[in-house]
């Protein structure tokens, strides 16, 4: 932060605690007046006004809005002008120029600019002419996958926002009950919340990628011992079309009862005991009658509590190397057997020669 912004925020900030003294005297209140569902203040809350200065000194501490050297760009999608000249204005005294505010009046322009352009935050009215309600929010989530999305809907449509939430929406606003504040806390906490889930994405797909990409047989099982994740490798094993099919089943489906038990107590004490079993060598055969060495290691699988709620396990066929270590033993006493009837032949010449 250079000195001009830090002179400028200062002044902010002493000016607030003028005003503030000020308010002592005089008990000067907030008056608000509401024009198209938002309340805009006409005389600033005095203690507020501390708050702000001190407010924009903190972000330019920490390198502006949202810590992000660029300004964030805001997609307004409402088909009303006076409700998005009024949102315009809150954002402009209330983000100052830390941001970039674009606006379409129907979903076909909001697409377009989407397709055009990227968008941190879209600020989307459910309620548009050429669109209306969960279809308008599936749209913009197609065409804009990594934008926050901030629903705003009327005041007997809280069923329809909870729906935009569970759908993927950031959060939602009620028209008739937006101020500043409201607005400000509801974009800057929904640009946070994508920023979370995009990585978490991110890291999933990078694990479900190296899942994937092993050819051992992973998996994931409850307490009851059903298969709730797995990768296609164990899929292919058992000649499933794909992974999904495995899902919901148990041992018991694919194993004679007696192996299959024996995996399930096996599973049992693992989660009892909350320790691992590592490398556990086993030679299975399968319900078509197909026999096979396996490595198996099977850890507790916990939740974000730590409280055990299943078993992953990975298998890793080792027939091949089995079959090789057989081999070689067989080669081995061959060897011996050779060496021993060469010696004693050897012993028999030595004996015959004295």
């Amino acid at each position: 932060m250079d000195s001009k912004t830090l002179r400028f925020c200062a002044r902010d900030i002493l000016q607030g605690k003028k005003k503030k003294q000020q308010a002592n005297d005089f008990h000067t209140t907030e008056e608000t007046k509401s024009r198209g569902g938002f309340r805009v203040p006409i005389v600033g809350n005095l203690e507020e006004c501390f708050f702000q200065g001190l407010e924009r000194l903190l972000e330019s501490a920490n390198g502006g809005w949202g810590m992000s050297i660029r300004p964030l760009r805001i997609l307004h999608v409402e088909d009303d002008p006076s409700q998005a000249k009024l949102l315009e204005t809150i954002l402009k005294s209330s983000m100052h120029d830390r941001h970039v505010l674009v606006w379409a009046d129907h979903l076909a322009a909001a697409l377009d600019r989407l397709a055009a352009e990227v968008f941190d935050v879209v600020l989307l009215d459910l309620g548009l002419p050429d669109s209306r309600g969960m279809e308008t929010f599936a749209a913009v989530r197609e065409r804009a996958p990594d934008s926050a999305i901030i629903v705003f809907t009327g005041e007997d449509d809280e069923e329809l926002s909870l729906r935009a939430l569970h759908e993927g929406a950031q959060d939602y606003l009620v028209k008739g009950e937006v101020d500043r504040r409201s607005l400000v806390r509801a974009i800057r906490y929904a640009t946070e919340r994508k920023k979370i889930k995009n990585s978490l994405a991110e890291e999933r797909d990078v694990l479900n990628s190296l899942i994937e990409s092993l050819p051992d047989q992973i998996y994931v099982k409850d307490l009851e011992g059903r298969f709730i994740r797995t990768n296609s490798a164990i899929a292919h094993y058992f000649g499933l079309p794909n992974r999904e099919a495995l899902y919901g089943k148990t041992d018991f489906d694919l194993f004679p009862h007696g192996l299959a038990q024996e995996f399930f107590d096996e599973e049992q004490r693992v989660v009892r005991s909350g320790e691992l079993l590592v490398n556990r060598e086993a030679f299975v055969t399968d319900r078509g009658g197909v026999s096979h060495w396996d490595l198996t290691t099977k850890a507790p699988f916990r939740d974000h509590s730590g409280k055990i709620v299943g078993t992953v396990g990975i298998n890793r066929d080792i027939t091949t190397l089995k079959k090789a270590e057989e081999e070689m033993k067989r080669t081995n006493e061959e060897l011996a057997r050779s060496r021993s009837e060469l010696q004693k032949n050897v012993a028999e010449l030595q004996k015959a020669h004295a």
